[in-house]
C-alpha cells in the first residue's frame, strides 16, 4: 500500500490556467499508473490465492488416496490416513474410529495390519470390543482390544497375539487362551540365562477376553518356582529353564 500512495494523484494543489493542459495531462497519466498498479496487484492476490487452492485440493485427493476405510457393523467405521507397503505386509496407522459419524477414538502412533480376519468387531452384553493386529516389531506383534460403552472408549488394552490353541486348562467348560507379550530372549556365554516371561492364560466368553489370574499364577509358579508377576521382567533372571518350553509345548 505504500508504493500505491506514490503513485496517487495529488488533488489537492491549485491548478493554474497557463499550465492547465499539462496539469491534466499528468493526472491522467497518475491515475492510468495507479489503475495499472492495482490490476498488476489484483492479478498476483489470484494467481496466489488460485496456487494456495490448488495445494489444498493435491493434499485433500492424497490424504483421500492414502486413506483406508473399513465399516463395522453396529454403527462403527474405521479409518487408517497412513499406510506404507513392504515386501511381505502394509502396515497402517494414524487410526481414527467413528460411532454413528462421532470420532471415539484417536491413535496417530501405533501401527497395525489387516489380515487373519483383523479388524474384528463382537458385542458383549451392551458394550462393544473391537480387536485389532498390532504390529510391534522388533518385538512380537500383539491384539490390541478396545471396549465401548454408550459411544465412549472404557478399556484400551494390550493382549497377547494367541498363537496356541484354546484349551479347558481348569476344566470349568471354559477354553482359555494362552499367549506372551514378548519374546524370551536368551543371553550368556558358559551359563545361558533367560528372563522372566511369564505366559498369560485368558478366558475368552460372552463378556469379552478376561485375564485368568487364578491359572496365570498357577502355570507361572510352576514353570518360575514363585509368581512374580504378571509382566516381563528382564531383571530376574533363570538358568535356561527347559520348564518354560514344555509348558509352551503342552499349549500347543
Amino acid at each position: 500500500m505504500i508504493y500505491l500512495l506514490n503513485f496517487m494523484p495529488n488533488f489537492s494543489q491549485p491548478i493554474l490556467a497557463h499550465d492547465k493542459n499539462q496539469k491534466t495531462k499528468m493526472k491522467m497519466k497518475n491515475i492510468s499508473i495507479f489503475i495499472i498498479t492495482l490490476l498488476f496487484i489484483s492479478s498476483c492476490n489470484q494467481t496466489e490465492k488460485q496456487k494456495s487452492e490448488n495445494q489444498s485440493r493435491e493434499q485433500l485427493d492424497n490424504s483421500t488416496a492414502n486413506e483406508k476405510v473399513i465399516n463395522l457393523d453396529y454403527g462403527f467405521k474405521i479409518t487408517f490416513l497412513e499406510n506404507e507397503e513392504f515386501t511381505d505386509n502394509k502396515i497402517y496407522w494414524n487410526t481414527k474410529i467413528f460411532f454413528d459419524s462421532q470420532v471415539v477414538f484417536t491413535d496417530t502412533k501405533t501401527l497395525f495390519e489387516i489380515k487373519d480376519n483383523y479388524p474384528r468387531i463382537r458385542k458383549i452384553g451392551n458394550k462393544f470390543e473391537i480387536l485389532f493386529y498390532e504390529n510391534d516389531s522388533p518385538s512380537i506383534d500383539k491384539i490390541r482390544m478396545l471396549i465401548f460403552s454408550n459411544g465412549y472408549l472404557e478399556k484400551n488394552e494390550r493382549l497377547p497375539l494367541f498363537g496356541m490353541k484354546p484349551i479347558d486348562i481348569d476344566n470349568d467348560g471354559v477354553k482359555e487362551l494362552i499367549g506372551l507379550l514378548n519374546a524370551s530372549e536368551l543371553w550368556g556365554d558358559d551359563t545361558i540365562y533367560m528372563p522372566y516371561n511369564p505366559i498369560l492364560v485368558y478366558e475368552f466368553n460372552e463378556n469379552g477376553i478376561l485375564i485368568d489370574s487364578s491359572e496365570t499364577i498357577k502355570i507361572n509358579s510352576d514353570i518360575y518356582g514363585s509368581f512374580y508377576g504378571f509382566r516381563y521382567d528382564s531383571e530376574i533372571k533363570f538358568v535356561n529353564n527347559e520348564n518354560f518350553y514344555e509348558a509352551l509345548d503342552k499349549y500347543k
